[in-house]
């Protein structure tokens, strides 16, 4: 039975259960009972493929868009990762370095360091090589050395770090205190002036040194070999002065320019320090 004919039966039966009707209230009524008794399948619309092809364009423009400040921020953060200053020694002398905390290392000769651009807000430095640091105080940014497998940590001291043999790191403290840790392991070890931080094949141990240089009625050409040898600096003096003896005490790793002021005054005479041809002359 075909549609047609089932829908011409209900009207029929419509007509004699209501056959008092108007026939135009007839007309509305019957049109309400056969949308009720034929509720139509919803049709599923035909997606509007212009709109989804424009939301689709839309949606690579912003893309596109977007390219210039993504490939921007890629290459802005690439120069954030390279922006650290590396400081090389290629000389065959020790290299006196200010860092922008002032901060001075005497940098070893073939050694390097690296440290941020903001260092003052990230006081860490990298070590290869050895060197000798006179770290300027700053109780709110602590100093690092990263070197080999260890972490020197300290507020304000001096100290050098150097490495005898191959596997073996020494910290040595003229003054102040430092922290020390090794890689893979949980324990700090706090150092005193006059004491070695040693760590070899996972072996840490800490030793005594003197903290002093004497000279007990020694000629002077021995004083001056000293000062030629460990700060790097020629030093001329009188000859007529050269072989007296001379008795001292002072503080190894001391400041060059406390030496030579004791010096002078010693054997009574001025002095002039030329610092970019590192040379020293005593004169009366």
């Amino acid at each position: 039975m075909d549609s047609n004919h089932i829908n011409k039966e209900f009207e029929d039966l419509w007509h004699k259960s209501h056959p008092k009707k108007a026939a135009e209230k007839k007309e509305a009524a019957w049109e309400k009972f056969n949308q009720e008794v034929f509720k139509e399948k919803k049709v599923q619309k035909t997606p509007n493929y212009k709109y989804a092809i424009a939301a689709s364009l839309l949606i690579l423009i912003g893309v596109s868009g977007l390219l210039p400040y993504l490939s921007h921020e890629t290459s802005t953060s690439t120069p954030l990762l390279a922006e650290t200053n590396i400081i090389k020694n290629p000389t065959t002398s020790l290299k006196l370095v200010y860092l922008p905390d002032s901060s001075q290392i005497d940098l070893a000769p073939q050694a390097e360091i690296s440290y941020a651009k903001e260092f003052k807000q990230n006081r860490k430095v990298h070590l290869k090589g050895e060197a000798f640091f006179n770290v300027t105080k700053d109780k709110e940014h602590p100093f690092q050395v990263d070197y080999k497998q260890t972490t020197t940590t300290v507020l304000g001291t001096s100290f050098r770090i150097s490495s005898p043999v191959k596997n073996k790191t020494q910290v040595d403290l003229y003054e102040g205190s430092i922290q020390m840790n090794v890689e893979g392991s949980a324990k700090n070890w706090l150092i005193a002036p006059g004491e070695s931080f040693i760590a070899e094949d996972d072996q840490v141990k800490i030793i005594a040194f003197n903290l002093f240089k004497e000279f007990k009625n020694a000629p002077l050409h021995e004083l001056i070999n000293y000062i030629e040898t460990n700060y790097q600096y020629k030093v001329e003096f009188q000859s007529e002065k050269i072989d007296k003896n001379i008795t001292l005490k002072i503080k190894k790793r001391e400041s060059l320019d406390h030496v030579i002021q004791v010096l002078a005054q010693v054997y009574n005479l001025d002095y002039h320090i030329d610092h970019q041809q590192k040379r020293i002359t005593f004169q009366s």
